[in-house]
């Protein structure tokens, strides 16, 4: 705002207009824009505060500023390997990147990490997807986790489309109508 103009390096000011900016949406993501460069005069002034970077590079990706957001995902994932938000981060910023390998690797670990994080499990399996490899790699890969849990209905989603994908659609029917069947299905 107007009083960032008058003092740019006002710490406080610029904490709390970047909270403001990131929770009132503004027509064609105005704001997000303005928080992304409220969030790197933080760094600036802040360089290592990681409650910053993993704002600044869970907004990145949205914007569609990849380079910046695989550069800061590193420079976070240097210092954590486990940082769940690079690694989400990352393999978004890859997957737009068409660096489907590395979005893969990303994706993958995030879920291993978390294996709650559905959304890290479909873009893995669509990361392995748009790499162009035998389909009999999607299968195994979403094979060894329903191994693990047989009866969890996300892992059955998650098997039904690996099948899918791989064209056994016999296969993807039965896993799907289990999944559905299953008492455990998140609503």
């Amino acid at each position: 705002g107007q009083y960032l103009g008058q003092d740019p390096n006002d710490l406080p000011s610029l904490e709390g207009y970047a909270a403001a900016t990131l929770k009132v949406p503004q027509p064609g993501g105005r704001n997000l824009y303005q928080a992304a460069s409220v969030l790197r005069q933080i760094l600036y002034q802040k360089p290592d505060d990681i409650q910053y970077q993993e704002q600044l590079v869970k907004l990145l990706p949205r914007l569609n500023y990849n380079v910046e957001c695989v550069t800061l995902a590193g420079r976070i994932l240097t210092k954590d390997p486990n940082n769940i938000t690079a690694l989400e981060s990352e393999a978004h910023a890859y997957g737009h990147l068409r660096k489907f390998k590395r979005a893969f690797a990303a994706a993958d670990k995030a879920f291993r990490l978390a294996p709650q994080n559905i959304q890290m499990a479909f873009l893995a399996l669509d990361m392995l997807y748009q790499q162009q490899l035998p389909t009999s790699g999607l299968t195994k890969w979403a094979d060894g986790f329903l191994t693990k849990h047989p009866s969890d209905p996300v892992y059955q989603v998650l098997a039904s489309s690996a099948a899918a994908l791989a064209n056994d659609l016999q296969n993807a029917r039965t896993l799907a109508l289990k999944a559905a069947s299953n008492p455990k299905l998140p609503q």
